[in-house]
């Protein structure tokens, strides 16, 4: 592809984040509103991502590709998670956490053999066929579990919603809790986009950098059940074992012993208490709103659109890769400043944490 095409490419994983964040300020009021109709949206959710990803297989050139897999294949996505996602809030209530990080575990579940799996098929078969078998294994693999996902309760077809309670909004934990999610996604993206860039610069082959990615979200699976099993005890001690511990593993492994050891310990470590941020996210809510599911299913909205917006910030911050080493201000080279900025941002947040009502 010509150099503008490959510059549009990177619109695709950009899509794919911001929508299924994004959309949730839209679905989720909706799918409050209407629930009878959420297992439709479900299956119109599986259509389309199973759709976008063939499409994308047959795509021939940029264009194509960011309206299949970085549109259609999003929009499908976010259709299938959020009806399931309501779900939950049904089913668990004094375990909201735990369940939580039980979910989140399918995606670091995914991450930890799905690049070597997907690298080896592109090399061996190339896109079409790699695409097209990932669109086969998601269809056969998703479902058999629609069948078991129904609500707790027989539903009405469409529910009269009073007028939205926001005395959130002046509740000092919600203002705590969105200033310290605001502070976090400004560092939390960070060492998963440098930990390949990292391995390179520690003159090790590019399969390590995949290695490290992989070890990070193989530890993330028992992280994320670990914080959001502790969030359901004290959120406030999940929290900072989440901040302060990603800090210092910034600050110590990554930071200051810059060895091939370091950077498998520093990947473990950091997957094991970083990610499990996003699994409180229920906790979060019902710290501000109580037992109103309503103000739950908002509230998680507003923390995971948040998170996006931090996200898309922290993309911007990998424009310090391109510094070049005599550039560099005061000898810190761009390692150096990522490595600050990250544990920084982490440090910062973990003071906020202990003013939480847990």
């Amino acid at each position: 592809m010509q150099s503008s095409s490959l510059t549009l490419l990177t619109l695709v994983g950009t899509l794919n984040t911001g929508i299924l964040y994004m959309s949730s300020l839209v679905l989720l009021p909706l799918l409050g509103r209407y629930p009878a109709q959420k297992m439709k949206v479900t299956l119109v959710g599986y259509i389309l991502t199973i759709g976008g990803l063939v499409g994308a297989a047959f795509a021939r050139n940029a264009t194509q590709l960011i309206l299949t897999q970085g549109l259609l294949f999003s929009i499908g996505g976010s259709l299938l998670y959020y009806p399931m996602m309501t779900w939950m809030f049904e089913w668990f209530d004094t375990k909201r956490g735990l369940a939580n990080g039980i979910l989140f575990t399918g995606a670091s579940a995914g991450g930890v053999f799905g690049p070597f799996i997907i690298e080896a098929l592109l090399l061996r078969f190339g896109q079409k066929v790699t695409l097209l078998g990932i669109a086969i294994s998601l269809a056969i693999l998703i479902l058999p579990c629609l069948i078991f996902l129904k609500p707790r309760l027989p539903v009405p077809k469409k529910v009269s919603i009073p007028k939205l309670n926001m005395q959130f909004m002046r509740s000092r934990a919600f203002w705590i809790l969105f200033i310290g999610n605001l502070l976090q996604g400004l560092g939390n993206f960070i060492p998963y986009l440098y930990l390949p860039t990292f391995a390179s610069s520690l003159g090790l082959r590019t399969v390590y950098g995949t290695m490290g990615v992989a070890l990070l979200n193989g530890a993330s699976i028992i992280g994320m059940i670990l914080i959001g099993w502790m969030s359901d005890y004290n959120l406030r001690v999940s929290m900072i074992l989440s901040s302060i511990g990603s800090s210092l593993a910034v600050f110590l492994l990554w930071g200051l012993s810059p060895t091939v050891p370091s950077y498998a310990i520093f990947s473990f470590l950091y997957g094991l208490l970083a990610p499990g941020w996003g699994v409180q996210y229920p906790r979060f809510a019902s710290a501000c709103a109580e037992n109103d599911p309503r103000q739950a299913t908002v509230l998680v909205s507003i923390f995971l659109t948040e998170l996006r917006s931090d996200r898309s910030r922290t993309r911007e911050c990998y424009l310090f890769a391109d510094i070049d080493q005599s550039d560099a201000p005061l000898g810190i080279d761009k390692h150096d400043i990522t490595r600050i900025w990250s544990a920084g941002i982490w440090s910062i947040n973990s003071f906020r944490c202990k003013y939480i009502i847990g």
